[in-house]
């Protein structure tokens, strides 16, 4: 009888949740396939041509989607401040390691031509990573180093 009861206790709350999580790691990885072309260095763009021996940052005067950006601190410990002004239009935004591997990700299907985002970062390892922020086929790029 207690067999019954850990194998119902195990299919009502363990199995949702262990569904759930593979919804988040497929739709992440649907994100990465979907736009793995931003880590492609055969790929040329409008705004940034990606390199993988070095991070390539986008001047805000070379981009033809962002007006102004600013984001602070950089380095930071906790959390960052990534503000920015542009085109309206479908926007997103991703947070990724060096080696491309997706860490954070935020669709900004209504951006009307200004964000303010405030991100927690207690959750990452210290390091370098990558901001690309994408519009259509155009992407800018900025470092953030986390301590």
């Amino acid at each position: 009888m207690r067999h019954l009861h850990f194998i119902v206790f195990i299919l009502v709350f363990i199995a949702p949740c262990i569904t759930y999580s593979q919804v988040l790691i497929d739709h992440d990885q649907q994100l990465l396939q979907d736009y793995k072309w931003i880590y492609d260095t055969n790929v040329k763009h409008a705004c940034n041509q990606p390199d993988k021996a070095a991070v390539i940052e986008t001047h805000v005067d070379k981009c033809n989607f962002i007006n102004d950006f600013s984001m602070f601190p950089n380095p930071a410990n906790d959390k960052v401040q990534i503000d920015f002004t542009g085109r309206k239009a479908s926007t997103k935004l991703f947070i990724s390691n060096l080696n491309g591997q997706l860490i954070h990700s935020k669709d900004l299907d209504n951006f009307d031509g200004e964000q303010n985002l405030k991100i927690p970062l207690q959750a990452y390892l210290p390091g370098i990573y990558v901001i690309t922020i994408t519009q259509n086929d155009e992407t800018f790029i900025r470092k953030l180093v986390i301590e």
